[in-house]
């Protein structure tokens, strides 16, 4: 039962690095970073976070299913592993390049209606 401090650690880790949620041990990054993880991903997550938490307690540590918590480890991490940083900043640019050039032909648009309607064009 030492192993899952650790393995809660590394997960903590790895949504630091993939995601940029910064948090102090694993329940904290979770909470910050909710939104980032699908359903299914938040579950397991939690599979992980009680069992840090009942690993702590020698009393609690015994009830802990070792291949549940083993099983949600590699889950999220395999997950986390597959996230791709540069791609998702390049979307995360492209997304806003798109804004902006949505909302300067809108103005455009709006300003060439403008025009039109007061007899310049």
């Amino acid at each position: 039962m030492r192993d899952i401090p650790m393995k809660a650690e590394a997960v903590r880790a790895l949504m630091e690095e993939r995601l940029g949620v910064k948090g102090r041990d694993l329940g904290q990054a979770v909470r910050k970073g909710r939104r980032m993880l699908p359903r299914w991903a938040r579950k397991q997550v939690a599979v992980l976070v009680a069992a840090d938490r009942a690993a702590r307690s020698p009393k609690t540590a015994k009830q802990i299913d070792r291949t549940k918590v083993m099983h949600a480890y590699e889950l999220v991490t395999n997950h986390l592993r597959a996230i791709n940083v540069n791609a998702q900043r390049r979307d995360r640019l492209l997304r806003l390049l798109g804004v902006i050039a949505f909302q300067v032909l809108l103005l455009a648009a709006a300003f060439i209606a403008y025009m039109w309607w007061r007899g310049f064009v």
